[in-house]
This record gives structure tokens, C-alpha cells and sequence, in this order.
């Protein structure tokens, strides 16, 4: 419960202590699976704090031990906890390998359509990067069905914006606008502005490759209002530049400068505040 607190308060700092003795306790209890789960947190707490070489460390100690111990769950949440922290790291094509071991014990060893389905969406987000848009499809169609199948509707408003986004890829912008509006109505009735950002740039994005950059302008306009909204800096930037962009093919200089300024600064900013922060997880 301390651990649950600490967390939901932000106090990441002091998250690694804590697991650490839950993880040394786990293990002169001998209870393999508890001390498997507290190395997946703290692996988990390592990234947030962008700790990378202390993150991957703990969870391919977790790997191994999930491994020796024959604990497949604890196996597959190393697998997918790496899948993460070597797509937050740009290695795409390693992160594909253990996401997709994750995939295999979720689907075949555990029969856990919901660890699979979040494995699978991860996978789409490597591919996706990796420029495999028809891979990066499939996937997600395949996590779009296990959301229906769940009929969690979260799930299934995320997976079929990242669809949307993979279609995009593929030159099928009708499909991924209908994608990214089934998204949109879903953060719209559920006061999710987060997804609201995501689904309004991708909108934007399919409206300025057909060539209607009023309709674009306005999503992006409405993208950065709900990106302020979710306190979401990165949305906030790409709104921002991407209304500079568009303004500038409209010929409003004034805007356009505006947008790409104010992106130019907040990105300066917060790339000096990540490189101080990897360097002290040096």
C-alpha cells in the first residue's frame, strides 16, 4: 500500500528503496513470483526516472529469473518491460523480439488476452517507427479484436487510432480518418483530451496530405487546446509546428512564424531538461 501511495503521489525518488527491500524480503521468503513482480516495478520506476542502464538491468535479472524459476508470467512481464524500455531507447527491432516473446507466453502459457492485446499494441508502435506500415496494420487489427472481444471501449478508441495511423502509413486516408474519428468520439464522451489531441493531429495530418489545409489548420488549432488541457508536452509541441507548417502552405506568415517559434521553444526546453536527466541516470 506505502509502494501504491508513493506512486500516485509522484514521490518516484523513493519508489527504488522501497521495491528494493520488498524484492530482498521476497526473496528470504523464497516467494519467487512476489520477488519477480517487485523487479518488474522497480525496472518499471528505473525508466520513469530515465535511469536506462539501471532499468535494463533489473528486468533482465527479472527475465532470468522468470526463466530459472519456470514463472512464465514473470517471464513475460520482463519481456514486455524490455519491449518498452528499448523502444523508449529507439532500438526498435530488439524491442520487437521481446515484445513479441511477450506475445507467445501471453497467448499459448497463460491464455491472457489482455497482456497479449497490450504486447501487440506495443509491437504496432515498433513497426509503425520501423516504417512497416502493413505489419504495424495487422497488428493492430489484431488488438482491435481482442478490445471488441473485451468489450473495453478504451481500448478499442486506442486501437483503432493507432490502425488509423498505420493506414496513414499506407496511403489509405479514408480508412484512417474514419479510424481517427471513431477515436475522437470516444474521448469526446469520456472527457479524455489526451486522446483527444491524438485523434485531432492525426486528423489534421490525413486533411493537409488531401490538401485541405483550412480543415487542417482547424485540427490543429483544436489539438494543441486539448494537448494544454492533458498537460501533454510533446502534443503540444507537434501541435504547435504542425500549425506553423500548415499556415505557412496558407500564406499566413504571421501564424506561421508564431507556431514554429513556440515549438522551437518549448522543444529547446524540455530537450536541455531530458539530457540533464539522462545524464545524472548515467
Amino acid at each position: 500500500r506505502q509502494i501504491a501511495d508513493m506512486e500516485a503521489s509522484g514521490a518516484w525518488r523513493r519508489l527504488p528503496t522501497e521495491l528494493e527491500k520488498l524484492q530482498a524480503m521476497a526473496a528470504e521468503l523464497g516467494d519467487n513470483e512476489l520477488e519477480g513482480n517487485a523487479m518488474g516495478q522497480l525496472g518499471l520506476v528505473f525508466l520513469q526516472l530515465k535511469l536506462y542502464t539501471k532499468a535494463e538491468e533489473t528486468m533482465r535479472r527479472q527475465l532470468q529469473l522468470g526463466r530459472d524459476r519456470d514463472l512464465p508470467r514473470v517471464a513475460m512481464t520482463a519481456h514486455g518491460n524490455l519491449g518498452v524500455l528499448l523502444q523508449a531507447r529507439g532500438r526498435h527491432h530488439e524491442a520487437l523480439e521481446e515484445l513479441n516473446s511477450a506475445v507467445a507466453i501471453a497467448s499459448v502459457q497463460l491464455e491472457d488476452s489482455e497482456a497479449e492485446a497490450q504486447a501487440l499494441t506495443n509491437m504496432g508502435v515498433s513497426l509503425d517507427a520501423l516504417g512497416d506500415f502493413e505489419a504495424a496494420a495487422r497488428n493492430h487489427e489484431k488488438r482491435l479484436v481482442l478490445a471488441k472481444e473485451a468489450d473495453d471501449a478504451e481500448a478499442i478508441a486506442i486501437a483503432c487510432g493507432n490502425l488509423g495511423c498505420a493506414q496513414q502509413g499506407l496511403g489509405d486516408n479514408e480508412a484512417a480518418m474514419a479510424n481517427h474519428k471513431k477515436q475522437l468520439s470516444f474521448a469526446l464522451s469520456n472527457d479524455r483530451p489526451d486522446l483527444q489531441a491524438k485523434a485531432l493531429g492525426n486528423m489534421g495530418t490525413v486533411h493537409e496530405a488531401q490538401g485541405n489545409l483550412e480543415a487542417a489548420a482547424d485540427c490543429f488549432e483544436k489539438q494543441l487546446t486539448a494537448a494544454e488541457a492533458a498537460t501533454d508536452t510533446l502534443s503540444i509541441i507537434a501541435a504547435q509546428a504542425s500549425m506553423g507548417l500548415v499556415y505557412g502552405k496558407l500564406g499566413d506568415t504571421r501564424r506561421a512564424r508564431h507556431g514554429l517559434s513556440a515549438a522551437i521553444e518549448l522543444a529547446s526546453a524540455n530537450l536541455l531538461e531530458a539530457e540533464e536527466a539522462t545524464l545524472r541516470g548515467r
